[in-house]
């Protein structure tokens, strides 16, 4: 049955991909006004995004420490639909696709695991929009170069001693530091590198803690004019929740094969085009 849940500890990661660029703007200098200005326009970019209404078909394949899944995602008006198709690179069984077959007779059937879905989504726009509004004090910046004949700008932040940060969601801010790559053009983030430099706790450690070491990676394409969609996500992070519990992330996740289908679809409009082949993009 598939499943696109994201565990909390790492949701955070995603959301320090908000960066702008200026070519203008001075190397080297460690947290400038140009950089803290590259951030401010960041925030906007990342918010535009989110509101996006562009609609997408697309292949995603998330390999763990069980193996690789692929999956096939549309994006519709109830949330985005998805099935599994491949299993270790490997076609499904006849009954493997029964199952799933029976996965999108049961979401047609019970509206509510749909509404749960968009439920934990407004959610996770909630959190991000957290992180979003402390990106500029969490975090010192310093613009390194420009690369890519200036197509690119690259960026380095670290951890500002001085954040105290007021909700869990930012709280992983203080032990990330790493890298960003900005589109010069569009403003957009093309990748963020980073990793946990020293341990981070929740709750003064009783809630929970990340290792040191910890790291992420994430990619974000231009998948259609003037629409960004991150098609990239490697996690790797430890760490004990709740004191007796081990925290082991192990994801990446890669999205390909994205094209655009009709702004407004129906969750049976999705079914049906997920059950009609991928040839089908249009409403029946």
């Amino acid at each position: 049955m598939a499943s696109s849940s994201l565990h909390f500890f790492y949701r955070p990661l995603l959301f320090l991909l908000c960066v702008a660029s200026v070519s203008s703007a001075p190397l080297g200098q460690s947290n400038s006004p140009a950089a803290r200005e590259l951030v401010k326009v960041a925030m906007q970019n990342q918010l535009r995004n989110d509101q996006d209404s562009a609609r997408f078909r697309y292949y995603e394949r998330r390999t763990d420490q069980r193996g690789s899944r692929t999956y096939e995602l549309i994006e519709s008006d109830a949330g985005t639909v998805e099935w599994l198709v491949a299993q270790n690179d490997r076609p499904l069984t006849e009954a493997q696709r029964l199952r799933e077959s029976a996965w999108l007779d049961q979401l047609l059937a019970n509206h509510d695991i749909m509404r749960k879905a968009q439920q934990e989504e407004r959610q996770e726009t909630e959190r991000r929009e957290k992180i979003i509004r402390v990106l500029p004090q969490a975090f010192l910046y310093q613009i390194e170069a420009e690369e890519d004949m200036g197509r690119q700008i690259r960026l380095h932040f670290t951890a500002n001693p001085a954040f105290k940060p007021a909700s869990r969601e930012a709280q992983i801010c203080r032990g990330l530091q790493g890298t960003l790559r900005i589109d010069a053009h569009s403003g957009n983030f093309l990748k963020a590198e980073g990793k946990l430099v020293h341990n981070v706790n929740f709750g003064w450690g009783f809630l929970g803690y990340l290792d040191a070491g910890g790291y992420f990676s994430l990619e974000q394409t231009e998948v259609s004019p003037g629409v960004w969609r991150i098609t990239t996500i490697k996690v790797n992070l430890t760490g004990s929740k709740l004191l007796f519990k081990s925290i082991n992330i192990h994801v990446n996740k890669l999205a390909s094969g994205l094209r655009r289908v009709p702004d407004h679809l129906t969750l049976e409009n999705a079914v049906a085009m997920l059950r009609a082949g991928p040839g089908s993009d249009t409403i029946h």
